[in-house]
């Protein structure tokens, strides 16, 4: 079993590091790098090579990018006299890429799971909500029904769902971190670099060719030991994220409840353990594998097969059976 350790400091004083790195012909390649406690988690920035400002300047710029939409949206839920923020358009954005995930889900990732989403908490000690409660959360799920309130025309289409401000109640937390990925590493190339890495915990975002030569080796956590890897991703350029019903959970009677609800009952999906999806849109990305982390079986297989420029990494079972799409099974490494 290869094991790895690591530590990630409660407190972090920024400080940007800049090393070298040696490139296969020889070139010198400068790497900038750069932390903070962001959206509620730990992002980190590395930047190679020049740019038309200093590498500093492009991680300032690029946290900028992922604090603005840290200040919108908070902890993902927005109900209420919240609605206003849709009218921005970095949330605009965000449910765009909603709609678009619920729509290849069948429904399966909802952005309006947000009253669902309220009645759960994820501590220890904590007891799921009474069935009821669920029931009465459910009717107010389900984008199809609110579609009819978004005007096209408009200038934020999403601005006239916000106006109506009853009964919806978004949850696109899921989205957020991926999609702010998406918008930094836009603002890294616009300055002119040639690679780049994008870390908000453990959704990544990879800009260009690994310096040096090779691909990038990327770990995906092992869901039942805490710092275990279970495998490994080569990847080149892209984006990769994962859902998994390690992240926030309680366990009560006997019972294990997560984080991940399915919006057809309002209660933990039973159906996977984890989903890495990888792609080329950290934000789809991220909204994809929570919906096929709710599909699950070979339903989820299947699509994750036809869906043009995605692959995936599944584990069911407490087996932990990996199962992944043709087009990364040779590129995915089982560490344990």
């Amino acid at each position: 079993m290869k094991r790895y350790n690591y530590v990630i400091p409660l407190a972090i004083v920024a400080v940007i590091l800049i090393l070298v790195v040696v490139g296969d012909r020889g070139e010198s390649i400068p790497e900038y790098y750069d932390s903070k406690i962001m959206m509620d988690t730990f992002v980190e920035i590395r930047i190679w090579g020049s740019g038309k400002v200093s590498g500093e300047d492009a991680c300032d710029s690029a946290f900028a990018v992922i604090a603005r939409i840290d200040s919108l949206l908070g902890d993902g839920l927005i109900t209420g006299a919240e609605m206003g923020v849709l009218a921005e358009p970095e949330v605009g954005g965000i449910m765009d890429v909603s709609e678009t995930a619920y729509n290849v889900t069948e429904g399966l990732f909802d952005p309006t799971i947000g009253a669902v989403s309220m009645l759960w908490e994820f501590y220890d000690g904590a007891k799921p909500p009474d069935a009821d409660s669920v029931s009465a959360a459910l009717e107010r799920v389900g984008l199809v029904h609110y579609l009819g309130r978004v005007d096209p025309a408009a200038p934020s289409r999403w601005r006239t769902l916000g106006e109506a401000r009853d009964a919806c109640v978004l949850d696109i937390g899921g989205v957020a971190k991926g999609y702010a990925l998406d918008l930094a590493a836009a603002r890294i190339t616009g300055l002119g670099f040639q690679a780049a890495l994008l870390n908000a915990g453990g959704d990544i975002k990879i800009v260009g060719e690994k310096p040096g030569g090779g691909k990038w080796r990327i770990a995906v956590r092992h869901p039942r030991r805490r710092d275990v890897f279970l495998g490994c991703l080569e990847v080149g350029p892209a984006a990769i994220a994962t859902s998994g019903d390690y992240e926030r959970f309680f366990t009560h009677e006997g019972t294990r409840y997560h984080h991940i609800l399915d919006p057809r009952d309002g209660m933990p999906s039973r159906s996977s353990v984890s989903v890495t999806v990888i792609g080329r849109e950290a934000g789809l990305c991220d909204a994809l594998a929570t919906g096929l982390f709710v599909m699950g079986g070979e339903r989820a297989l299947a699509l994750a097969e036809d869906l043009p420029g995605i692959d995936a990494v599944f584990v069911i079972g407490e087996e932990l059976d990996v199962t992944a799409t043709e087009g990364i099974s040779n590129s995915f490494e089982r560490l344990e």
